[in-house]
Protein backbone atom coordinates (compact mmCIF):
# COMPACT_ATOMS: atom_id res chain seq x y z
CA UNK A 1 0.00 0.00 0.00
CA UNK A 2 2.54 2.68 0.39
CA UNK A 3 4.03 2.09 -3.00
CA UNK A 4 0.18 3.06 -4.60
CA UNK A 5 -1.39 5.29 -1.88
CA UNK A 6 -2.32 8.41 -3.55
CA UNK A 7 -1.06 11.59 -1.05
CA UNK A 8 -4.12 13.28 -1.39
CA UNK A 9 -6.34 10.75 0.46
CA UNK A 10 -8.20 11.19 3.71
CA UNK A 11 -7.96 7.79 5.49
CA UNK A 12 -9.92 6.62 8.16
CA UNK A 13 -8.27 3.54 10.23
CA UNK A 14 -9.85 2.40 12.80
CA UNK A 15 -7.70 0.78 15.49
CA UNK A 16 -4.57 2.36 14.83
CA UNK A 17 -2.99 2.00 18.23
CA UNK A 18 -1.56 -1.67 17.59
CA UNK A 19 -0.70 -4.41 15.24
CA UNK A 20 -1.75 -3.71 11.99
CA UNK A 21 -3.93 -0.55 12.10
CA UNK A 22 -0.97 0.83 13.53
CA UNK A 23 1.08 0.03 10.74
CA UNK A 24 -1.32 1.08 8.23
CA UNK A 25 -1.28 4.41 10.08
CA UNK A 26 2.39 4.47 9.84
CA UNK A 27 2.79 3.61 6.42
CA UNK A 28 0.23 6.15 5.07
CA UNK A 29 0.86 8.76 6.92
CA UNK A 30 4.47 8.62 5.38
CA UNK A 31 3.34 8.76 1.71
CA UNK A 32 1.32 12.06 2.83
CA UNK A 33 -1.97 10.72 3.22
CA UNK A 34 -4.55 12.53 5.69
CA UNK A 35 -4.68 9.85 8.62
CA UNK A 36 -7.09 9.70 10.84
CA UNK A 37 -7.34 6.78 13.47
CA UNK A 38 -9.30 5.68 16.41
CA UNK A 39 -8.49 4.21 20.10
CA UNK A 40 -11.06 3.78 23.12
CA UNK A 41 -9.58 6.32 24.79
CA UNK A 42 -7.56 8.19 22.74
CA UNK A 43 -6.34 10.72 25.75
CA UNK A 44 -5.00 7.79 27.51
CA UNK A 45 -1.90 7.54 24.81
CA UNK A 46 1.23 8.90 25.78
CA UNK A 47 2.81 11.23 23.65
CA UNK A 48 5.58 8.10 22.52
CA UNK A 49 2.75 6.45 21.43
CA UNK A 50 1.56 8.66 18.90
CA UNK A 51 2.14 8.94 15.38
CA UNK A 52 3.23 12.07 14.23
CA UNK A 53 0.70 13.78 11.76
CA UNK A 54 -2.21 11.25 12.66
CA UNK A 55 -5.07 12.62 14.36
CA UNK A 56 -6.82 10.19 16.74
CA UNK A 57 -10.90 10.26 17.26
CA UNK A 58 -12.75 8.43 19.98
CA UNK A 59 -14.33 5.07 19.31
CA UNK A 60 -15.72 2.02 20.86
CA UNK A 61 -17.21 -0.51 18.86
CA UNK A 62 -18.74 -2.69 21.65
CA UNK A 63 -21.33 0.62 22.12
CA UNK A 64 -24.05 0.73 19.75
CA UNK A 65 -23.90 4.41 19.89
CA UNK A 66 -19.86 4.58 19.24
CA UNK A 67 -19.77 5.03 15.43
CA UNK A 68 -22.85 6.99 15.26
CA UNK A 69 -20.46 8.97 17.80
CA UNK A 70 -17.55 9.36 15.58
CA UNK A 71 -19.65 10.24 12.40
CA UNK A 72 -20.71 12.90 14.86
CA UNK A 73 -17.62 14.38 15.55
CA UNK A 74 -16.19 14.01 11.74
CA UNK A 75 -19.04 16.05 10.72
CA UNK A 76 -17.95 18.56 13.56
CA UNK A 77 -14.49 18.69 11.81
CA UNK A 78 -15.89 18.85 8.77
CA UNK A 79 -14.16 15.64 7.60
CA UNK A 80 -16.98 12.95 7.40
CA UNK A 81 -17.82 13.73 3.85
CA UNK A 82 -14.25 13.76 2.83
CA UNK A 83 -13.38 9.65 3.93
CA UNK A 84 -11.75 8.51 0.70
CA UNK A 85 -11.07 5.25 2.29
CA UNK A 86 -12.48 3.19 5.44
CA UNK A 87 -10.25 0.21 6.88
CA UNK A 88 -12.53 -1.19 9.58
CA UNK A 89 -9.10 -2.51 11.08
CA UNK A 90 -10.19 -2.86 14.63
CA UNK A 91 -11.55 -5.72 15.95
CA UNK A 92 -11.54 -8.59 19.04
CA UNK A 93 -10.45 -11.67 19.47
CA UNK A 94 -12.48 -14.77 21.12
CA UNK A 95 -11.55 -18.40 21.92
CA UNK A 96 -14.05 -20.70 24.10
CA UNK A 97 -15.80 -23.94 23.50
CA UNK A 98 -18.73 -23.89 21.66
CA UNK A 99 -20.94 -25.56 24.09
CA UNK A 100 -19.95 -23.05 26.68
CA UNK A 101 -19.90 -19.44 25.13
CA UNK A 102 -21.91 -17.04 26.98
CA UNK A 103 -24.90 -15.64 24.65
CA UNK A 104 -23.49 -11.68 26.01
CA UNK A 105 -19.93 -12.45 24.97
CA UNK A 106 -20.80 -13.43 21.55
CA UNK A 107 -23.42 -10.23 21.50
CA UNK A 108 -20.27 -8.00 22.32
CA UNK A 109 -18.15 -9.69 20.01
CA UNK A 110 -20.60 -9.30 16.68
CA UNK A 111 -21.14 -5.70 18.19
CA UNK A 112 -17.28 -4.87 17.88
CA UNK A 113 -16.16 -7.24 14.80
CA UNK A 114 -19.18 -6.88 12.68
CA UNK A 115 -22.34 -4.98 13.95
CA UNK A 116 -19.97 -1.88 14.28
CA UNK A 117 -17.87 -1.94 11.36
CA UNK A 118 -21.03 -1.84 9.45
CA UNK A 119 -22.52 0.76 10.95
CA UNK A 120 -18.99 2.97 10.43
CA UNK A 121 -19.77 2.28 6.44
CA UNK A 122 -23.12 2.88 6.21
CA UNK A 123 -22.33 6.40 7.41
CA UNK A 124 -19.37 6.94 5.39
CA UNK A 125 -20.93 5.98 1.93
CA UNK A 126 -23.48 9.05 1.36
CA UNK A 127 -20.29 11.25 0.86
CA UNK A 128 -18.50 8.16 -0.76
CA UNK A 129 -21.26 8.14 -3.44
CA UNK A 130 -22.02 11.49 -4.10
CA UNK A 131 -18.00 11.86 -5.06
CA UNK A 132 -19.12 8.36 -7.36
CA UNK A 133 -15.33 7.05 -5.49
CA UNK A 134 -13.95 5.76 -2.21
CA UNK A 135 -13.31 2.53 -0.85
CA UNK A 136 -14.26 0.34 2.00
CA UNK A 137 -11.34 -1.93 2.96
CA UNK A 138 -13.22 -5.16 6.00
CA UNK A 139 -10.10 -6.42 7.88
CA UNK A 140 -10.73 -10.25 8.72
CA UNK A 141 -8.97 -13.20 9.15
CA UNK A 142 -8.21 -16.78 7.62
CA UNK A 143 -10.69 -17.95 10.41
CA UNK A 144 -13.49 -16.64 8.21
CA UNK A 145 -12.60 -19.17 5.58
CA UNK A 146 -11.28 -21.50 7.47
CA UNK A 147 -12.64 -22.13 10.72
CA UNK A 148 -10.77 -24.15 14.01
CA UNK A 149 -11.98 -25.54 16.99
CA UNK A 150 -12.48 -23.51 20.20
CA UNK A 151 -12.66 -20.59 17.58
CA UNK A 152 -16.25 -21.01 16.42
CA UNK A 153 -17.13 -17.35 17.53
CA UNK A 154 -14.62 -15.08 16.01
CA UNK A 155 -14.20 -17.21 13.15
CA UNK A 156 -18.32 -16.86 12.39
CA UNK A 157 -18.31 -12.94 13.06
CA UNK A 158 -15.16 -12.82 10.55
CA UNK A 159 -16.89 -14.67 8.19
CA UNK A 160 -20.38 -12.30 8.42
CA UNK A 161 -18.13 -9.22 8.13
CA UNK A 162 -16.85 -11.09 4.22
CA UNK A 163 -20.28 -11.44 3.93
CA UNK A 164 -21.48 -8.42 4.40
CA UNK A 165 -18.63 -7.19 2.17
CA UNK A 166 -19.09 -9.41 -1.08
CA UNK A 167 -22.82 -8.55 -1.20
CA UNK A 168 -22.61 -4.51 -1.06
CA UNK A 169 -19.64 -4.74 -3.28
CA UNK A 170 -21.88 -5.69 -6.02
CA UNK A 171 -24.14 -2.72 -4.46
CA UNK A 172 -22.11 -0.02 -4.53
CA UNK A 173 -19.75 -0.79 -7.52
CA UNK A 174 -21.63 0.86 -9.53
CA UNK A 175 -21.36 4.32 -7.77
CA UNK A 176 -17.48 4.02 -7.91
CA UNK A 177 -17.68 3.02 -4.71
CA UNK A 178 -15.53 -0.21 -4.25
CA UNK A 179 -15.80 -3.02 -0.96
CA UNK A 180 -12.89 -5.17 -0.01
CA UNK A 181 -11.91 -7.82 2.19
CA UNK A 182 -8.32 -8.62 3.43
CA UNK A 183 -8.02 -11.87 5.63
CA UNK A 184 -4.65 -12.19 7.26
CA UNK A 185 -3.13 -15.26 8.50
CA UNK A 186 -1.23 -15.37 11.67
CA UNK A 187 0.54 -12.37 12.47
CA UNK A 188 2.13 -11.38 14.99
CA UNK A 189 -0.46 -8.13 16.72
CA UNK A 190 -0.41 -8.81 19.80
CA UNK A 191 -4.47 -9.45 19.39
CA UNK A 192 -3.92 -13.11 21.11
CA UNK A 193 -2.83 -11.31 24.10
CA UNK A 194 -5.80 -9.59 24.66
CA UNK A 195 -8.07 -12.44 23.18
CA UNK A 196 -10.87 -12.75 25.63
CA UNK A 197 -11.85 -16.91 26.96
CA UNK A 198 -15.73 -17.26 27.22
CA UNK A 199 -17.22 -19.85 29.20
CA UNK A 200 -19.42 -20.90 31.98
CA UNK A 201 -18.19 -22.89 34.21
CA UNK A 202 -17.99 -26.79 33.18
CA UNK A 203 -21.48 -28.44 33.76
CA UNK A 204 -20.39 -31.92 34.94
CA UNK A 205 -21.94 -34.98 36.69
CA UNK A 206 -18.60 -36.88 37.30
CA UNK A 207 -15.91 -35.97 39.20
CA UNK A 208 -13.80 -37.90 36.43
CA UNK A 209 -15.19 -35.26 33.51
CA UNK A 210 -14.66 -32.21 36.15
CA UNK A 211 -12.49 -29.95 33.16
CA UNK A 212 -12.02 -30.47 29.60
CA UNK A 213 -8.86 -29.92 27.84
CA UNK A 214 -8.15 -29.15 24.09
CA UNK A 215 -5.05 -31.81 23.13
CA UNK A 216 -1.82 -29.51 22.02
CA UNK A 217 -2.33 -31.27 18.40
CA UNK A 218 -5.38 -30.29 17.94
CA UNK A 219 -4.84 -28.00 14.87
CA UNK A 220 -2.75 -30.65 13.31
CA UNK A 221 -4.86 -32.97 13.93
CA UNK A 222 -7.78 -31.20 12.09
CA UNK A 223 -5.63 -30.42 9.29
CA UNK A 224 -4.34 -33.88 8.93
CA UNK A 225 -7.44 -35.45 9.36
CA UNK A 226 -5.77 -38.31 10.53
CA UNK A 227 -4.80 -39.68 14.82
CA UNK A 228 -2.57 -37.74 16.26
CA UNK A 229 0.56 -40.68 16.85
CA UNK A 230 1.98 -41.65 20.28
CA UNK A 231 5.45 -42.48 20.69
CA UNK A 232 4.41 -45.19 23.17
CA UNK A 233 3.43 -48.80 22.41
CA UNK A 234 0.63 -51.78 23.54
CA UNK A 235 2.48 -54.35 24.17
CA UNK A 236 1.01 -58.07 24.36
CA UNK A 237 -0.41 -57.97 27.40
CA UNK A 238 -2.22 -54.50 26.86
CA UNK A 239 0.35 -52.41 29.05
CA UNK A 240 1.94 -49.25 27.76
CA UNK A 241 5.75 -49.37 26.96
CA UNK A 242 7.82 -46.86 24.94
CA UNK A 243 9.01 -49.71 22.59
CA UNK A 244 6.78 -52.81 21.11
CA UNK A 245 7.37 -55.88 22.37
CA UNK A 246 9.41 -58.55 20.86
CA UNK A 247 5.88 -60.09 19.98
CA UNK A 248 4.01 -57.20 18.53
CA UNK A 249 2.37 -54.40 20.06
CA UNK A 250 -1.49 -53.77 20.84
CA UNK A 251 -2.88 -51.96 18.17
CA UNK A 252 -5.03 -49.06 19.35
CA UNK A 253 -7.09 -49.10 15.67
CA UNK A 254 -8.02 -53.05 15.59
CA UNK A 255 -7.48 -54.21 18.76
CA UNK A 256 -5.14 -56.80 17.19
CA UNK A 257 -1.51 -57.82 17.75
CA UNK A 258 0.80 -56.79 14.81
CA UNK A 259 4.54 -57.55 14.56
CA UNK A 260 5.34 -54.60 12.94
CA UNK A 261 4.24 -51.35 14.15
CA UNK A 262 1.93 -49.15 12.44
CA UNK A 263 0.68 -51.88 10.00
CA UNK A 264 -2.52 -51.96 10.34
CA UNK A 265 -4.61 -50.70 7.35
CA UNK A 266 -6.89 -49.45 9.78
CA UNK A 267 -4.78 -46.92 10.55
CA UNK A 268 -5.61 -44.32 8.33
CA UNK A 269 -9.43 -42.78 8.36
CA UNK A 270 -11.31 -42.84 5.12
CA UNK A 271 -10.72 -39.92 2.68
CA UNK A 272 -13.92 -38.93 2.80
CA UNK A 273 -15.90 -37.13 6.05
Amino acid sequence: MTTTAQADLTILVTGGTSGIGRALAEALAAKGCTVLTTSRNPDRLAPAERIPGVRYLRLDLADPDGPDALAEELEDLGLLDDIDVLINNAGESQSGPFEELPAESIERLFRTNVFGPVRLSQLVLPGMRARRRGRIIMVGSMLGSFPLAHRSSYSAAKAALRTFATAARQELSPFGVWVSTVEPGSIATGIGLRRTRRAHPIRTTSRRCSSISMPTNAEAFLLRRSPPRSSMRWSRRGRESSTPSAAGHRCRFCSSAHFRANSCRRSSPPSTV
